[in-house]
């Protein structure tokens, strides 16, 4: 037999033999013959076929949700594939990371802000292993996990959310556009930025807010979007005397095409109120709709409402708002704040959170406390005041307001349901899986900001730690 017919003697007692003189992508047939001497030899076995493991081509390396995916295109022949990361172009490691019976493969142990260089090998049916691929890079970002949470007001849309180890900054997007992050009110710093920022968009409308965390200039993958709701179908209307007429304001509702504005003599409830006019819609340039009823009489007394008009129904109506005309209306000093009381001439604050830690936050930089799985943590502030302060003419007083206390959560249930409670005590029930959130309390007036009383409510807060395994 000559060479180009026998590659491989196979030695006594010996099953297998390994061809090296092929070429990758090239189909070869083999046969055997068992040799008993040089005379006595058996028939040639029935042929086979092989091809021996390529090269893996066309390489990719993406950021994925969970780590750095790799794709790429197998050679004929090819059963299983390894893979091999390294720090940089040409220093992937002797030992593969990881190996693949698919065409894919995502890089888990990728750690958040590295860049990473790969390469892949196929290896066919036989064990051989063939040359590398090319390389691909890529870095991978630990991608928020939870979605932006948001309150919408007449301010615009407070968003906030929760921090990400070793993020260094974050973007955030309206919408799938992109807004400059200089608008962020940083509320509080747990280690990193944790805060909110304004916008100021239409009332009645819903926007979908999404952000990314930013490592060394490279942004992940984007959150799950956070819908912010606009307060519709409500319009909140104030009145109040201006010289001898009365001064209407409202907030806008998008949908408005015009308002219709109603009189009735007397305090509330309107009994036959008439239409006196009307006032353009469509206004989102302000944050309120003005109309100046001049028919008024000096010294009467009125109760008026708005209607919005959207192609020419009435939609519904505002609240109502009464006042007497010509006479010195209460001009309130919001000085005092909400939770702040004088005493002895000091300025003393209150409805501190006292549970579940008194660590009296002042203001909020939430305090951290663990809470197992499914378990009850009871919640409290303490009692809050808010004085209102007002002079008419020449007299003066002081008149105490109502307090209102909200808590809300993101993830647990407040009173055996739901994510939100009012009151001083609520008992907080963590979820049953590991989580990172922060418990609110907003202790508030429930004023709207058009309201001369209105003051600006204080927020409470404890960030809840709910590991994902028990704690021994």
């Amino acid at each position: 037999m000559n060479d180009n017919y026998l590659r491989g003697r196979i030695t006594y007692n010996c099953r297998s033999s390994v061809d090296h003189m092929v070429q990758d992508g090239v189909t070869y047939t083999y046969q055997v013959q068992a040799v008993v001497s040089y005379e006595e030899r058996t028939d040639l076995s029935l042929p086979a076929s092989s091809t021996p493991s390529g090269q893996v081509t066309n390489l990719t390396a993406v950021e994925a949700r969970t780590g750095i995916l790799l794709s790429w295109n197998a050679p004929t022949g090819a059963e299983s594939f390894n893979i091999y990361r390294g720090p940089g172009p040409g220093q992937e490691g002797p030992d593969c990371i990881g190996s693949s019976a698919d065409v894919n493969y995502t890089d888990t142990t990728a750690t958040s802000g590295i860049t990473y260089w790969y390469y892949v090998t196929a290896v066919d049916g036989y064990g051989d292993e063939g040359g590398p691929s090319n390389e691909a890079t890529a870095t991978w970002v630990s991608p928020p996990i939870y979605a932006l949470q948001g309150i919408g007001g007449s301010d615009g849309a407070l968003l906030y959310w929760a921090p990400i180890p070793g993020v260094q900054s974050y973007n955030f997007y309206r919408d799938g556009i992109g807004f400059n992050s200089t608008i962020a009110d940083f509320l509080f710093d747990m280690g990193g930025p944790y805060g909110g920022g304004y916008v100021q968009p239409c009332e009645g409308d819903t926007y979908s807010y999404t952000y990314t965390s930013i490592i060394n200039g490279h942004e992940s993958l984007p959150s799950a979007p956070g819908r912010v709701p606009w307060v519709s179908n409500t319009i909140a209307l104030h009145a109040e005397p201006e010289d001898s007429a009365a001064s209407l304001e409202w907030t806008p509702w998008a949908e408005a095409d015009s308002y219709e504005v109603w009189r009735a003599v007397g305090s509330a409830p309107p009994v036959n109120p008439v239409m006196i006019g009307t006032a353009d819609g469509k206004d989102c340039s302000g944050v309120t709709v003005r109309y100046v009823d001049t028919t008024a009489t000096n010294g009467g007394t009125y109760t008026y409402f708005v209607e919005p008009v959207e192609e020419g129904i009435a939609a519904f109506s505002s609240n109502t708002a009464t006042i007497t005309i010509g006479l010195p209306v209460p001009i309130w000093d919001p000085g005092t704040p909400i939770c702040h009381d004088v005493i002895n001439g000091q300025d003393v604050e209150n409805g501190r959170m006292m549970a579940p830690q008194d660590q009296r936050q002042s203001p909020g930089i939430p305090q951290q406390v663990t809470c197992m799985p499914g378990q009850p943590l009871n919640c409290e502030v303490e009692a809050a005041t808010d004085n209102d302060h007002w002079t008419q003419g020449t007299a003066s007083g002081c008149e105490p307001d109502a307090v209102i206390y909200t808590w809300n959560c993101l993830y647990g249930t407040f009173n055996g349901g739901g994510s939100t409670a009012s009151g001083r005590f609520a008992t907080y029930t963590a979820p049953s899986t590991g989580c990172e959130e922060v418990i609110t309390c907003t202790i508030s007036d429930g004023r709207e900001k058009t309201d001369p009383r209105y003051d600006v409510p204080m927020v409470r807060q404890v960030q809840v730690i709910v590991p994902s395994v028990q704690i021994l």
